[in-house]
């Protein structure tokens, strides 16, 4: 079994291999969606039953659960066929509102899924929580974090936009945006380990010279946070959130969850966040 000392040192070491790598020149940002397509990009499910409908390449593709990217073809309009991937063949069927927005999706004749999205940057999954979340706040700032065993470096948390105020912000758990429905930080800020913070910034820098840079949306996060997160999510669904007895790579502060995109940006179209269990 992987100790948390290596895991830790794991982390940062991916951050400083992200930093190390030459990154190739970039043509620039893709083209823009269609206009035709775009108030069909989103997400669409109901239940567990999900299907993300994405544009890449000059094209649309279904991404349904489990994750499997199905291409489509155009056959007119709002339908289009599977051309590759488990549902080949299969015609996808969009419905529309008076605003051209996509408000439904249905396979070959199985019960539509409704939109459980409004535009390109409102995908966010969001849980019923078990309890009130101001008395699980309570109970996990009144708690202490598992102690652990081990030759630790020393805190040296560094705030990323000290060491380089180009890097953006959009810190989800101070904001509603997140899978909670609500803020949880008290402020839109993002720290790091220093070595880990070094390591980001090198990384931003180089994406930055050829017009690209991050978007940051999380990092360092308390040990409470990681119990609230726990004991709000419904079990069926905690392979998703880090058990606080085993503690979070966002509490040791060396893991982030970023974004990357044109600087000229002033709005980013944020797809759905991967799947990263345990964080």
């Amino acid at each position: 079994m992987i100790s948390k000392r290596r895991k830790r040192r794991r982390a940062i070491a991916v951050l400083l291999g992200l930093a190390a790598l030459e990154v190739p020149a970039l043509a620039g940002p893709p083209p823009p969606c269609p206009p035709r397509w775009r108030g069909l990009v989103g997400s669409y499910g109901e239940g567990s039953e999900t299907v993300l409908i994405l544009e890449r390449d000059g094209r649309l593709e279904a991404l349904i659960e489990p994750p499997s990217s199905h291409p489509l073809e155009e056959l007119g309009a709002d339908r289009f066929r599977v051309t590759a991937g488990p549902r080949a063949g299969r015609v996808v069927a969009f419905v529309r509102d008076t605003d051209g927005v996509g408000t439904s999706v249905g396979l070959d004749g199985a019960a539509p899924l409704p939109r459980r999205d409004r535009g390109f940057s409102g995908l966010v999954f969001r849980i019923t929580p078990r309890r009130p979340l101001a008395a699980l706040r309570r109970e996990a700032l009144a708690a202490s974090a598992p102690a652990e065993g081990g030759t630790f470096r020393p805190p040296d948390l560094v705030e990323l936009v000290s060491l380089d105020a180009t890097i953006r912000l959009d810190v989800r758990y101070a904001t509603a945006a997140n899978f909670l429905g609500t803020p949880v930080y008290a402020s839109a800020r993002a720290f790091l380990q220093r070595p880990a913070a070094e390591a980001l910034v090198r990384a931003h820098r180089r994406l930055r010279g050829q017009g690209y840079g991050l978007l940051i949306h999380d990092a360092y996060r308390p040990w409470w946070v990681t119990k609230v997160f726990w004991d709000a999510t419904p079990p069926d669904k905690r392979a998703f959130v880090a058990d606080p007895s085993r503690g979070s790579r966002h509490s040791r502060r060396c893991c982030v969850w970023w974004d990357a995109g044109p600087r000229r940006w002033r709005r980013w179209p944020h797809a759905p966040a991967t799947r990263l269990a345990g964080c």
